[in-house]
């Protein structure tokens, strides 16, 4: 069986995903962040895949690792991967395409990134608790059934 993930779109294999302690790992971790800071993680982990092909699930895992430990703030992280996605891929609309190598580009945003900016930041507010407290009505099908499958199992 094959997902698409709805942030970049790619192809992959639920088995590959699930049953490899990569997959298992790259996918639990991300499922513990936040969803401000899941989306940007996931997004910025893709401006290392060269064009073209899927990458690794244990180069995922190891990225991620890495970006994490950039910065005890999540919120200033995620206010930082946001920035650079945005800026890399400027620059990709403007014809350079290689994939990134090293965090330095973020590494150099991250410096940049005030703590007083993220107060004005909306897409940084945490909303987990929209659909405990009954503020937006649950997602249903069959891909919303999935994806809280997955989530469940990333708690565990």
């Amino acid at each position: 069986m094959t997902l698409i993930c709805p942030i970049c779109h790619s192809r992959n294999s639920v088995e590959v995903a699930i049953l490899t302690e990569a997959g298992q790992a790259y996918t639990r971790l991300l499922l513990r962040q936040p969803d401000w800071l899941r989306f940007s993680l996931a997004r910025y982990i893709l401006l290392f895949a060269p064009a073209g092909r899927e990458m690794a699930y244990d180069r995922r895992l190891r990225l991620v690792e890495e970006t994490l430990a950039l910065d005890a703030d999540p919120r200033r992280l995620a206010a930082a991967l946001a920035e650079t996605v945005e800026g890399i891929m400027a620059k990709r609309q403007a014809g350079d395409v290689r994939p990134l190598t090293k965090h330095n580009y973020l590494r150099q945003v991250l410096k940049s990134v005030a703590v007083t900016d993220l107060a004005d930041r909306t897409d940084l507010t945490d909303r987990s608790d929209l659909t405990a407290t009954g503020a937006a009505p649950a997602p249903r099908g069959k891909r919303a059934q999935g994806i809280n499958a997955l989530e469940r199992w990333g708690n565990e």
